[in-house]
Formats: structure tokens, C-alpha cells, sequence
């Protein structure tokens, strides 16, 4: 095991560390995964920020959850949702929204788990139509979908809705209360939420919705959102 306050000097260095840290989450021991993450994200010999990307940011909300910080690792799921989609990078998306689902399970957000395990689903099963070997396509759905709990077919319109964009439940929340004029602050007492969470919302659905502002939200009716 790799000692954990070094900070990662090489790329080798960084992916025998991203090993252990999956080593880490598989044998129940979050705390170290997290430290292990801290590790990867120090200065650098040179005194540069390495920063974090997608892969390990997932791997830091999984021990987050898992030693219930649940709060925490729903802000790095949702920055890691903003990036993915940013970049087109399918096959991290559906990791984060399968991993916001557990959060929400966590919280007790049935509505919410479910449109992130579906929102997984529709990704899973788009890229695996993208796979023309049957073999190998049937053996991506099983494995990616054994991650989510109790599979299920989506309707066509609702793998329509998740893959053009539709509003979380609590994305539509946030855009109800920008519609009466709530500040970030006020919508995040509201909502119990942290302010920069709520911020990462409502840049989530001026992105979704093609807007540029939250005034052009609070222009129309909020249950068009």
C-alpha cells in the first residue's frame, strides 16, 4: 500500500495509486479510498495542482457515501455530471448518474434515485446499441446493468426525455424557486441544500433548458420546466 501523505510524483505513480484506491472501495475500507484520493489530488513535486477529473472524482463521491457523507459526494456528482456531459464522455455520465442514484437512495430521495438509475439505463443501453459484435453488446448491458438496482425496460419516451435533457425532480425545484425570485442562498434554505450545490443546479438547468440566464427562467410558468 502506497503511503497515503505522498503526493503522486508520475503517471505510473498515479495509476498504481488509482489501483489501490479501487482495491480500497472493493474491501469496504472507504476512508482509506478517500485519503487515497486526497493523495492523487496534493501538490506536486514541482509544487503544481494536479486537479481532479471525472474518474477518481467518482471514486471520491463512492467513499463519500459510503461513509455517509452523502451531502458532500452529491456536489461531486453533480460537478462530474456537468463535466461528462461537457465532454460527450457517455461512458463516465452513466457511472455519475448511477452513483447520484445511491446518494438519493442514501437520502431517501425515491423519485430522485430513479430518474438517476434510468437516466443510467437510457446511456447504457445507447452505447450498447452502438456495439456491433451481439456478444460483446450482450455482455457490456449485463455487466453495466447489474450495477443498478432491480433493471428495468424504460418506455421510448422516457429514454427520449432523459436523453434530450429533461430536469431532475429536484432540478425542477430549483427552477420553481427561481421563478418566484429566490436568490441561491434563500433556495438553498429552503431546500436544505449547500449554496454551491444549489448553484450547480441551476447552472444544470439553464444548460438543459438552452437558457442564458435565470431571469428567462422566472419568465415563464415554472411547470413548463
Amino acid at each position: 500500500m502506497p503511503d497515503t501523505e505522498a503526493p503522486v510524483r508520475s503517471l505510473g505513480e498515479r495509476w498504481l495509486n488509482y489501483g489501490h484506491l479501487q482495491l480500497a472501495l472493493a474491501r469496504g475500507e472507504p476512508a482509506l479510498a478517500l485519503r487515497l484520493v486526497d493523495r492523487a489530488s496534493a501538490p506536486t513535486l514541482e509544487g503544481t495542482a494536479t486537479g481532479e477529473t471525472p474518474r477518481p472524482a467518482l471514486a471520491r463521491a463512492e467513499a463519500l457515501t459510503a461513509l455517509g457523507r452523502t451531502a458532500e459526494a452529491e456536489a461531486v456528482l453533480l460537478d462530474v455530471q456537468g463535466v461528462t456531459e461537457r465532454q460527450g464522455a457517455r461512458p463516465l455520465l452513466w457511472r455519475a448518474h448511477a452513483a447520484l442514484g445511491g446518494v438519493y437512495r442514501a437520502q431517501d430521495r425515491a423519485e430522485a434515485a430513479q430518474h438517476e438509475f434510468s437516466a443510467a439505463r437510457a446511456i447504457i443501453e445507447e452505447l450498447g446499441s452502438g456495439l456491433a459484435d451481439e456478444a460483446l453488446r450482450d455482455e457490456f448491458l449485463h455487466n453495466a446493468t447489474a450495477t443498478l438496482p432491480r433493471p428495468y425496460r424504460l418506455s421510448p419516451r422516457r429514454v427520449a426525455a432523459v436523453r434530450h435533457g429533461g430536469l431532475t425532480a429536484r432540478e425542477r425545484e430549483v427552477a420553481q424557486l427561481i421563478a418566484q425570485g429566490r436568490t441561491n442562498r434563500e433556495i438553498a434554505d429552503a431546500l436544505v441544500l449547500g449554496e454551491r450545490t444549489v448553484e450547480t443546479h441551476v447552472s444544470h438547468v439553464l444548460a438543459k433548458l438552452g437558457l442564458d440566464s435565470r431571469r428567462e427562467i422566472a419568465a415563464g410558468p415554472p411547470t413548463r420546466v
